[in-house]
């Protein structure tokens, strides 16, 4: 089992020093989870049914998506409901208490469960702050009082919550200021046998569901009724330095399909902190700043609070990305202000929200699609790296759209209701209004649509991330990688306007005015009610049997002509403005055209019907006094017959029909009966979107390494959420081996003090010791196991000149090591000790005495891990180990008492190489094991160690001896190297215990003239039991 502990980042709180959330989901590997269980467990939404659609057009569709009709789905929220959820991942009572003192409109939820002031520590106020950026319009980093008392009278909905598990069935507008950013720290998502997706399966997604559509991990889900804004983060994560980095979400986005890139974010906003280089908060210490980008009026952004911090880019995620402002005011007078996208994502939230509050009728992906479209995008034309559409423009955005974009409506096909609204019969898109009877809104802005970029460049950027392959890499490993960026992916290829335009569909009986310029080419439709033209318009115009097309001015704007292509009218047009031109006029003998503007001219107007020139009073004032008056000019009219009508090229032959219950669906995976190609198997096409392949030399850079494909019975295993197979195959158990080895080695060290310390006689001995050591607790951060072992120690003692001496040894120790794991996985190991070595005592004035010690060990470990025969031996482990050590003392001897005193110091250093490889006579048909090999591990612990050894003569035949020990050893864990399934990982074992205390007590009896017998019981703190018998023969 994989436990994963992500880091959230709030924001930066700036004292030249930069703060971090901590976010921690405890999530099961994707191997313990199958698709269907992960839904049932996490989500409330209805069961739904899915048929196959009747239409058979198949317009607008990838590789992988299917038109679908959706059936017995409900609808949470109506039109005129906007509810908003801050999501804090801590909110303690008293800062919720505090926030809502000051903003008593906030909603509360009696079931908070609240965070502790401790668990919040410095973080205590970033609730309070998170909502001051939600009420802070101007974003000048203070709340006014007509921004605080904004909600005055009035009753929202919107709520500050601490987040749950219910993240995920909470709709409406859903801010979230925390975030992951270690995408430089997961770089195996690159390689080429990584798993390319294609497809939905939920477990793709393990720690990134709140920030992505909820239809990556529910079928159920099939109305677009969330809008997820969420900071994109600020600093890194981790200690790599490294000038650019982005987002965790970015690991499996960068190996998405175009399709379900788009799937995935089309209900997400990522916000950056971005402010202009001249912004009053950091004017004074924003000098030299370098720039993140400049917009299409040359003016500059910086994103960062010190010069020499980076900050997060979202590089490929740039298509969901927007900048805000992310500066709070500080606290005290002249310092730095707060600062990071956790203040920038509420005031697009905020933003968001009073877009849905002027435009009710528009949807959530709708209100992003005015957020993104009236960004200040970046001067070349193209989305940014470094901030996406641009720095969100919020008096513009509030004027409505100012982009009918292509790619942004495409991303609506996905939820149930909009497939027809936004595609015509021919493919075109349409930014669809659905405008209730006697209701009128403005859209004030000048409307484009795409982006002015080449949405065909193959132009691509090369940038150098230093990173790490996998997690649980160290970080001081981490190198440089080449990361290819396209300047357009696939999926973006339609945000950009050489590749698609979208039009205008008005439906509904109300009235949609249009006071801006339309300066896009695709058609527009008018089905129902009144659209009102105060502008000049590239697209052209079908007007329905109950539509409505109202030309005229703006009011104090009346001489300005009003340039126009084509009108195609089954229903009603109606001229009023002082002066028009129009390309074309088409209508049919339902349609009723009515000019009463001043100057109006035709190019070519064709009708089966009659027409009306209604003159004004005023006009025809001016006409009998000074013979001037309203002008109508057609240069080809046209008289059509009824077979008009019959006429293909007739728009109104087909009518509109909209079925609410079409959707698009993306392929949604659930077993392993659909596979998932490879990045190493996918077309030259396909590779081109990939940032790690190198298309000059059409392979990958080599930094990502070459490995083979898991086959496809193994994966199989891994996604079994009952397979205990799966859960051991990333086991700690082979690292804990070579921990446990290193552990003996340790332990023998008392052995050999034994054979030091306790030489009474201080004459030549030869000594004979055998122990027997067992162990009662585990560390609960690791996988249990009992460790038994017996041994023997062979010894001579040879006394030197001038109270000096040498000692030789040698240990054989057998161990048998039972891990219990979970499941059918038994795992044992059967170690084989061999210790060679010598002590050199040299004595100094007498009482001080220095001794000089070295070992070589050589272990070696037959592992047994088959699920299907225990006895079957799987791997062999081995591991050499070189142990020098220096230990100072003093003998300080009372001979009144019959007593020695032995305090001492010392040190030993234990370099081990560790190796292993599959048991060649095994049979070797265990899934798992045929997965694995152990590469060769270096390994280092320096042991420090205090003692006191007291030896009492009890008589001529008997004396005892106490001694008490203080350990320190630096490997606590063991991150042993592990080939697993061809590619090399770093596992996680139980090293030696950091801290630990140790008592012994031993007996010496003497039986014959220099023949003595000896009996020995220690323990330690860690509840590790040893009992020795021995004998020694001093001559």
């Amino acid at each position: 089992m994989s436990i994963y502990l992500l880091i959230s980042e709030g924001f930066m709180n700036i004292k030249e020093f930069r703060f971090h959330f901590v976010f921690l989901f405890i999530l099961t590997n994707c191997s313990s989870y199958h698709a269907d269980e992960y839904v049932v467990k996490q989500l409330k939404n209805k069961p739904v049914e899915y048929v196959p659609s009747s239409d058979v057009s198949k317009k607008n569709l990838g590789i992988n998506e299917s038109l679908e009709e959706v059936k017995k789905a409900e609808k949470i929220l109506n039109e005129n409901e906007n509810p908003v959820i801050i999501y804090e991942l801590l909110l303690s009572r008293e800062t919720n208490d505090k926030t809502r003192n000051k903003y008593s409109f906030l909603n509360n939820d009696e079931n908070i469960n609240y965070s502790s002031l401790g668990e919040s520590g410095i973080f205590n106020s970033h609730a309070f702050d998170v909502t001051e950026a939600f009420m802070d319009t101007d974003s000048n980093g203070v709340v006014s009082d007509a921004e605080k008392n904004a909600f005055n009278g009035k009753n929202p909905k919107i709520k500050l919550l601490r987040r749950d598990a219910d993240v995920l069935n909470a709709v409406g507008i859903i801010n979230m200021s925390y975030s992951i950013v270690n995408h430089n720290k997961n770089l195996s998502y690159l390689q080429s046998s990584s798993k390319y997706l294609d497809k939905i399966d939920p477990r793709d997604i393990n720690r990134l569901e709140d920030f992505l559509t909820t239809k990556l991990i529910d079928r159920n889900y099939v109305y677009n009724q969330r809008l997820l804004i969420s900071a994109i983060g600020n600093g890194n994560f981790n200690d790599i330095k490294t000038e650019k980095f982005s987002s965790e979400i970015l690991n499996i986005y960068q190996v998405m399909s175009p399709e379900m890139q788009a799937l995935a974010r089309s209900e997400s906003i990522f916000v950056k902190n971005s402010f202009k280089k001249d912004n009053e908060l950091m004017k004074k210490f924003s000098k030299d700043f370098p720039i993140s980008y400049t917009d299409i009026d040359n003016v500059q952004y910086i994103d960062r609070f010190k010069k020499d911090i980076p900050q997060v880019y979202p590089l490929l995620l740039r298509s969901a990305t927007v900048g805000e402002n992310g500066l709070l005011k500080a606290d005290k007078e002249g310092e730095i202000p707060k600062f990071g996208s956790s203040f920038s994502s509420p005031r697009i939230a905020r933003l968001a929200y009073d877009i849905k509050e002027k435009y009710p009728f528009l949807t959530y992906q709708q209100v992003k699609q005015v957020i993104l479209g009236t960004a200040s995008h970046a001067n070349d034309g193209y989305l940014s790296d470094s901030v996406g559409w641009g720095n969100a423009n919020r008096e513009k955005a509030l004027k409505g759209p100012s982009d009918f974009n292509a790619g942004l409506i495409d991303e609506m096909k996905y939820f149930k209701g909009n497939y027809d609204k936004i595609f015509d019969e021919n493919g075109n898109r349409y930014f669809y209004v659905d405008i209730k009877k006697d209701k009128e809104y403005t859209f004030e802005n000048d409307i484009t649509s795409g982006l002015t970029g080449d949405g065909k460049s193959t132009e691509e950027s090369i940038i150098k991330i230093k990173g790490v392959k996998n997690w649980y890499d160290y970080e001081y490993n981490a190198t440089e990688h080449s990361y290819r960026i396209p300047k357009v992916l696939e999926s973006e290829k339609l945000f950009y306007s050489n590749v698609a335009q979208a039009g205008l569909r008005k439906d509904g009986e109300g009235k949609l005015i249009l006071t801006g310029k339309q300066e896009y080419s695709a058609p527009s439709q008018v089905l129902d009610g009144t659209l009102v033209l105060k502008n000049d318009s590239n697209s052209d115009y079908t007007v329905y049997e109950k539509g409505t097309l109202v030309v005229e001015n703006i009011k104090g704007n009346e001489d300005k002509e009003i340039k126009l292509k084509n009108i195609y009218t089954d229903g009603n047009v109606k001229i009023d403005s002082s002066k028009t031109s129009i390309e074309k006029l088409h209508g049919t003998y339902m349609s009723n055209v009515e000019f009463s503007g001043k100057e109006i001219k035709i190019k070519e107007f064709k009708t089966t019907g009659e027409y009306i020139v209604r003159l004004k009073e005023e006009d025809i004032k001016n006409i009998n006094g000074a013979s001037i008056g309203p002008k109508l000019t057609i240069d080809n009219y046209v008289k059509e017959d009824a077979d008009f009508l019959n006429n293909l090229s007739n728009p109104f032959l087909k009518p509109v029909v909209m079925n609410d219950d079409k959707i698009v669906s993306v392929k949604f995976v659930s077993t392993l009966d659909n596979e998932f190609k490879k990045l190493g198997q996918l077309d030259e096409d396909k590779l081109k979107d990939i940032p790690s392949y190198d298309r000059n030399k059409k392979n990958f850079f080599e930094e990502y390494g070459k490995v083979e494909a898991m086959p496809s019975q193994v994966k199989s295993m891994l996604l079994s959420s009952s397979s205990s197979e799966a859960k051991n195959l990333f086991t700690d158990n082979y690292a804990s081996i070579v921990g446990n080895v290193i552990k003996n080695e340790i332990d023998n060290k008392y052995n050999r003090n034994n054979i030091i310390l306790n030489n009474l006689e201080k004459d030549n001995r030869l000594f004979f010791d055998t122990y027997a050591r067992t162990n009662i607790l585990n560390d609960k951060k690791f996988s249990p196991f009992v460790d038994n072992n017996i041994g023997a120690i062979l010894g001579y003692s040879r006394k030197l000149k001038n109270g000096n001496r040498l000692d030789l040894y040698g240990i054989y120790q057998y161990g048998n090591v039972i891990f219990n794991n979970s499941g059918s996985n038994k795992t044992k190991s059967i170690n084989h000790l061999y210790n060679i070595g010598y002590n050199l005592s040299k004595r100094f004035i007498d009482i001080i005495i220095l001794d000089m010690e070295n070992s070589v060990g050589y272990t070696k470990s037959d592992v047994y891990n088959n699920t299907s025969n225990a006895s079957d031996k799987t791997n062999i482990i081995h591991s050499l180990s070189i142990n020098p050590g220096i230990k100072i003392g003093l003998e300080l001897n009372f001979d009144k008492i019959k007593t020695i005193f032995r305090p001492y110091a010392g040190y030993n250093f234990s370099f081990v190489l560790a190796w292993g490889k599959k048991d060649n006579t095994s049979s070797n048909t265990d899934l798992i094991n045929k997965l694995r090999n152990i590469a060769l591990t270096k390994l280092i612990n320096h042991n420090v160690e205090f003692g006191i050894e007291v030896d009492s003569k009890i008589n001529k035949h008997f004396s005892i001896q106490n001694r008490l020990t203080f350990d320190y050893n630096s490997l606590d864990k063991i991150e042993l190297n592990q080939i697993i399934a061809e590619k090399l990982h770093k596992t996680l074992g139980k090293g030696l215990d950091k801290i630990s205390v140790g008592y012994n007590l031993a007996a010496k009896l003497r039986l014959l003239e220099g023949m003595n017998v000896i009996g020995k019981v220690n323990i330690n703190s860690k509840l590790n039991i040893g009992l020795n018998l021995g004998f020694d023969y001093n001559f």
